[in-house]
């Protein structure tokens, strides 16, 4: 082989070196490139989904409320569906109530609200945020707790109408054996012969029977009481007509909030 032949051949093994590195230098930019988008895809689609879920928070509060005080404490709940818009575009969460959560303990009692449709072209997202809630006892309709135990929060109820107030009330042949609405006795109720009450009653002080009936249909908040003298019929439809449903009466926040990426 003569010497032209040979450098000939050199420069080609050179070229195909060189073309064998360009190659995978390219290659290795593209990668890079790639993986530097998706990750910024994944911190985008993983932002986009939690403000979706912090945008319905904030804004859903009727609708978030609703929901706790139709499910709370139900064995089975029902989940609701939602859509949340966010930058122009429609995302559909779910709302539900974990009495006894399946798979973690800390979770019983907690209203999950689940993003699981969020991504950005290849990057896909769910998050599902916890949140637990605040219920004012007057809504209790198992054993609401005593009106010394909880006077704060009683007290600090706002009623869709105004209520009778009395500093003691005896009810006796001058008043109508019923009564519907709301009733406030500051000290003491003294009954000298039945009474019906259909709505909300609250006695700070003492129920004084003297052997008589009080019969209560909506709630009866009271202190020590013989139950002998008084039957409820405890109802959160009748409990709600009475009330404005603010913050005093059901309240939520966040308690735990997880990303699947």
């Amino acid at each position: 082989m003569n010497k032209k032949g040979s450098i000939t051949i050199y420069v080609l093994i050179i070229l195909l070196f060189v073309s064998i590195i360009f190659t995978f230098l390219t290659d290795q930019v593209r990668n890079d490139r790639d993986l530097n988008k998706n990750l910024i895809d994944r911190k985008q689609v993983s932002y986009n989904s939690q403000s979706v879920i912090n945008i319905f928070i904030k804004n859903r509060r009727e609708d978030i409320v609703e929901y706790i005080l139709k499910n709370d404490g139900k064995d089975q709940s029902d989940t609701d569906r939602f859509n949340q818009t966010y930058k122009g575009r429609s995302y559909r969460l779910y709302l539900k109530y974990y009495k006894s959560h399946p798979e973690i303990k800390e979770f019983d009692g907690t209203y999950m609200i689940v993003n699981d449709f969020a991504y950005l072209d290849t990057s896909r997202a769910m998050t599902r945020y916890f949140l637990k809630a605040d219920i004012n006892p007057i809504l209790d309709t198992i054993n609401p707790p005593a009106y010394k135990d909880k006077a704060d929060l009683y007290d600090k109820i706002t009623y869709a109408q105004d209520p009778l107030r009395y500093e003691n009330l005896k009810i006796d042949e001058s008043i109508k054996d019923s009564y519907e609405g709301l009733i406030i006795v500051n000290n003491d109720l003294i009954l000298d012969k039945d009474f019906t009450v259909e709505g909300i009653l609250i006695v700070k002080g003492r129920l004084i029977s003297n052997g008589n009936l009080l019969k209560v249909k909506g709630q009866f908040i009271g202190n020590e009481t013989d139950i002998s003298t008084i039957e409820v019929h405890r109802d959160r439809a009748l409990i709600r007509k009475y009330l404005v449903i603010d913050e005093n009466i059901c309240d939520y926040y966040i308690y735990s909030q997880y990303l699947d990426e």
